[in-house]
């Protein structure tokens, strides 16, 4: 039996718990993991990250039930997915965008057998009688061409990329953690064999650490995330908070050859 993982925004609500009990009513062997239930409201962008940074740390044959749905109850499709060893449900509406674009061979499908969701379905909450269904039922072994029919055009984000001016990387703040770490867009992979310069956001020099007791407490820096990922904190602080920094706002990275 599989393994699911949720990821919505819904946030400190009864949601997630209800939806943990349908996949266990349907799958009661399976394990269910809390991946995040706190992604900014609505904020499809932030779910794309948070999905394709994690679900790989998960066993080969889990099922990401991904749920930040700004078109509940609307005509927007709800899809399903197989990438890699890994099996997605998410709505259609580009929170695929980050897995179909960097894992190959992804195929997807459109959800259309409405007897394998629960009866009389909800137009606010199709997080319960939906993709909680279809998350257990493919938790169960069910195929997928078995619960719906081959998709080829799913929706797309415009994600934000970094990009490259002479010596310089200009990426996006894309997700403020908990801890109030700004988690960026750019790669370690970008840098290359190439020396990092500097790292500059809002206007401030910052160094490049190795870990974050590097600096005195209060001190701003950056470094390379667990993900890969460039991202600037202050030593037992909050970053967003001391720099004013926020999703969406720009960081450079100085690189040379």
């Amino acid at each position: 039996m599989a393994l699911v993982t949720l990821l919505t925004d819904f946030g400190d609500s009864p949601y997630p718990g209800i939806m943990k009990g349908v996949v266990l009513s349907i799958a009661p062997q399976a394990k269910v993991v809390d991946l995040h239930h706190h992604v900014p409201m609505g904020d499809v962008t932030v779910a794309a990250f948070i999905l394709y940074n994690s679900f790989s740390c998960f066993p080969a044959g889990s099922v990401h039930v991904a749920v930040v749905d700004p078109g509940v109850g609307s005509e927007r499709r709800v899809l399903m997915a197989h990438a890699g060893e890994h099996l997605f449900v998410v709505p259609d509406n580009g929170l695929l965008t980050l897995v179909l674009e960097r894992v190959k061979g992804v195929r997807v499908f459109a959800f259309g057998r409405w007897e394998f969701v629960l009866p009389g379905v909800s137009a606010t909450f199709h997080g319960r009688d939906i993709f909680a269904p279809l998350g257990a039922w493919l938790a169960r072994g069910v195929p997928m061409p078995m619960l719906g029919r081959p998709a080829v055009d799913p929706v797309m984000l415009d994600a934000p990329k970094p990009r490259r001016e002479g010596d310089r990387l200009l990426g996006q703040v894309m997700w403020v953690d908990p801890f109030g770490n700004l988690v960026t867009n750019i790669e370690k992979r970008m840098v290359g064999q190439n020396r990092v310069e500097g790292v500059i956001a809002k206007g401030r020099c910052l160094p490049l650490c190795t870990h974050y007791g590097e600096l005195s407490p209060g001190e701003p820096g950056a470094i390379w995330n667990s993900w890969e990922l460039l991202e600037v904190f202050v030593s037992n602080g909050k970053a967003n908070e001391l720099l004013g920094l926020r999703r969406g706002d720009t960081v450079l990275l100085g690189v040379r050859s």
